[in-house]
């Protein structure tokens, strides 16, 4: 029976099956972790949204990785400048932010510049925006974690 989904559900893994790939995907977390710490790298978060997207919605398709590439560090940078903006600019800074918003929705809505403006970009601008992230993070070491589960990742996958 064939689906009408572009991504079709695969066959259900046998148990063995499963249990091998599980403990294949925590060596590959921990490896990643661990070069992470051997980086100082802190913010490995921003990778694992990296992967789980790549791999979740573009099925780790390599032409696909740059849209997610270019999606990401767009979607951070927009959401990491609220924060910026409102801190030099006060309330014309929240008024240029929602400007930012606005035209990228737009574009999205649009088609216009897919490989900037993807849906990868609405989910980094969402999570970079929420206030614990902001206050917590910075932009640089949130950038460091994600082009290293760039590199690890779609390096190795």
């Amino acid at each position: 029976m064939q689906s009408d989904t572009p991504h079709a559900a695969a066959l259900p893994l046998s148990p063995l099956k499963a249990f091998i790939t599980l403990v294949g995907v925590v060596l590959f977390i921990a490896c990643f972790l661990v070069i992470c710490h051997l980086l100082g790298v802190t913010e490995f978060w921003p990778g694992f949204l990296f992967v789980m997207y790549w791999g979740m919605v573009e099925k780790v398709d390599p032409k696909r990785l740059p849209h997610a590439v270019l999606g990401g560090a767009a979607g951070m940078l927009a959401g990491y400048s609220s924060a910026l903006l409102l801190e030099q600019f006060g309330g014309a800074g929240g008024a240029i932010f929602i400007a930012i918003i606005l035209t990228i929705v737009y574009c999205q809505l649009m088609g216009w510049l897919p490989m900037l403006v993807n849906m990868m970009t609405m989910i980094f601008l969402t999570v970079c925006t929420i206030p614990a992230i902001l206050q917590n993070t910075s932009l640089v070491s949130s950038l460091q974690g994600f082009f290293l589960g760039v590199v690890f990742f779609g390096g190795i996958i």
